[in-house]
């Protein structure tokens, strides 16, 4: 209980649209949960609270810390590999069990896990190669990232996110207007995951985006990696043109 309480706390924070000094007291107490559920027996508990620790040091920069823990964590890869092992033993008997189609429920779960990986992996492949100067290369693979939103017919939120990444490193203004309006009016339109037969078996109603939609604009009014849009009145107009509509 303690671990799902924990992690929905903890994202309901994350956009919630607080000041940093709003959000210290709160923050405080899911970590020192965190510390707790990291003791678990339950591996997958344990490696999970983990997770979000490290991810914590990392954003306060202390790296030292960050490492050590990381190194008591298992090895991702060996983990991925005995799950794929897994699965794949799992599918074959629930088809000569004759239950195709819990089968194919399992392998879309799978998919959907996998995709997400690589998105993920896509965009810090992006950050790695902005902070290596390599503009082109963050470019190609950015547009891949993007391509794989038909592909995989992810929400189409996800085809701009990386090309904006690179937009905002070359303080390309235009541009990043350009994305941001993409972006944001994706945002009205929910992700219909039973509409893709890649998804449909595990399809769940869609959640209202209005509340993901806030934290973006807050993010956008006071993130320091858009002050170069801040002389833009195109920049402030699309703030309150959405704004308004998370107030409805």
């Amino acid at each position: 209980m303690l671990h799902c309480l924990t992690f929905q706390l903890d994202g309901l924070l994350n956009l919630s649209g607080l000041s940093p000094d709003e959000i210290k007291p709160y923050d405080e107490i899911i970590i020192g949960w965190y510390r707790q559920l990291a003791e678990s027996k339950d591996d997958k508990i344990r490696n999970s609270a983990s997770y979000m620790i490290v991810s914590r040091y990392i954003r306060k920069d202390d790296y030292d810390k960050a490492q050590e823990m990381l190194d008591l964590m298992p090895d991702k890869g060996d983990v991925m590999d005995s799950m794929a092992d897994k699965l794949m033993l799992q599918v074959i008997i629930y088809q000569h069990q004759g239950k195709a189609k819990k089968a194919a429920k399992e392998l879309q779960n799978a998919l959907l896990m996998a995709v997400n990986r690589v998105q993920l992996l896509l965009s810090k492949m992006v950050d790695a190669e902005l902070a290596a100067d390599e503009i082109q290369a963050a470019r190609n693979i950015a547009n891949k990232a993007s391509r794989m939103t038909e592909l995989f017919d992810l929400w189409e939120y996800n085809a701009f996110v990386a090309p904006l990444q690179v937009a905002g490193a070359e303080k390309n203004a235009d541009e990043c207007i350009c994305l941001l309006r993409k972006l944001l009016a994706t945002m009205l339109t929910p992700w219909d995951m039973g509409k893709s037969p890649l998804y449909c078996r595990i399809a769940k109603p869609s959640a209202d985006s209005r509340q993901m939609l806030s934290a973006i604009l807050t993010e956008m009014e006071r993130d320091p990696a858009y002050d170069f849009l801040r002389e833009r009145q195109e920049f402030h107009q699309l703030i309150a043109e959405y704004r308004a509509l998370t107030e409805k």
